[in-house]
Formats: C-alpha cells, structure tokens, sequence
C-alpha cells in the first residue's frame, strides 16, 4: 500500500496542513480524547484517533506498547523494569511511556531484548 512506502504523514490542524517526516515522528499517544503527536521538533494535538494514526504508520519502525501509545522504535534509548513485570520506555527526547503488558513481549522481540 502507498503508505508503506510514504515517508510522510500529514496532520490537519485548525488552518492549514502540516506535513511530517516518519522519521521525525517519536510517539502517538491519547488522553482524555486528544492524540497528542510528539515530533523531535514539536508536539501537536490532533482530534484523530490512534486508529487513524496506526492505520498511516503502518512501517515496522512503528509500535503500539499500550492501548494508547504507539512509539517509532529508532526512537527509543532506554527500556527499564517496570510494575507488575512491565516496563516504561524512555525515548531520546526524554518522554517516558509505561508499556502495557499485553504489549511487552512484541516489544522485547523488536528490540532483541
């Protein structure tokens, strides 16, 4: 599909288009509603879902670690233990995310842990 090979994604706020690079892209994540779309360079809140994110960031690079969170792996520095035999990601820019149980073991497997 196109967007397997499309490198970019684009978010609609309020007036104009906003074009990202994936690869720019750290995590996709929903509180109270809101997705909020951190980059390396800035944060955006959208009113989509993590739905409608998971079905453009369809590459490999992309990972859900929790009913609402979808991290790029490149973009991850640190994996430490967590409650309950989970864990919380720590993401180059500094944004820690908890890993839902249910997720973990897809994760170990992506990251060779």
């Amino acid at each position: 599909t196109e967007h397997k090979t499309n490198e970019f994604i684009t978010i609609n706020l309020a007036d104009r288009g906003i074009v990202l690079k994936k690869s720019d892209i750290v995590a996709g994540t929903i509180e109270q509603g809101e997705l909020t779309l951190t980059t390396l360079q800035h944060e955006y809140k959208l009113k989509n879902t993590l739905a409608w994110l998971k079905s453009r960031l369809t590459d490999e690079r992309f990972i859900q670690i929790h009913r609402n969170t979808m991290v790029n792996l490149m973009q991850i520095k640190e994996v430490q233990p967590w409650f309950n035999h989970t864990a919380l990601v720590i993401m180059t820019t500094g944004l820690k995310f908890p890993v839902g149980r249910s997720y973990l073991k897809k994760l170990n497997m992506k990251l060779g842990l």
